[in-house]
């Protein structure tokens, strides 16, 4: 086993060492794959204190029985492998990878978004996890969707 630490602290000696021992240097390939799982782990702290922050701006305002307030804060919901799409309070909703907006309302329990570019999505609960059905431009809620991924809720109030 290695140590990544050592490997980023001294890349040249790691593969000095694999050179030794008739293999190919990997240094810059293990550093690419650390850095993409660094920059993970540091979007997930961030999601993290996002929905911290968002919490405790609810909880305040329940405390002082602000229900309009405690409504404010947006809700999110995850869609991988797209990434979070704000649900927010007044009905816009935007994909987080793109300059993609659009409206959400909800119907039956289920987020329903229909997005600018003629694409529209379900959100909805299924068991203890949730999915986001797409429907391609011109495909309505009541047929087949066009694709089906995993969602989740990464906000403490449910769909």
């Amino acid at each position: 086993m290695h140590d990544i630490k050592s490997i980023r602290d001294n890349p040249a000696a790691f593969d000095a060492a694999l050179k030794r021992r008739g293999l190919q240097p990997l240094s810059a390939s293990l550093l690419a794959i650390d850095e993409k799982r660094r920059a993970a782990i540091l979007a997930s702290e961030q999601a993290q204190a996002r929905r911290n922050a968002a919490s405790k701006e609810i909880g305040d305002a329940k405390k002082a029985k602000d229900d309009a307030r405690a409504a404010a804060p947006e809700r999110q919901i995850s869609l991988d492998p797209t990434g979070p799409v704000p649900l927010e309070a007044d009905g816009d909703a935007k994909k987080t990878h793109g300059e993609e907006h659009g409206t959400w309302t909800l119907v039956d329990g289920q987020a329903r978004i229909a997005w600018d570019d003629g694409w529209h999505d379900v959100i909805r609960k299924v068991g203890a996890k949730h999915e986001k059905l797409a429907y391609e431009p011109g495909r309505s809620f009541d047929e087949s969707p066009s694709n089906v991924t995993a969602a989740r809720n990464t906000n403490p109030k449910p769909i």
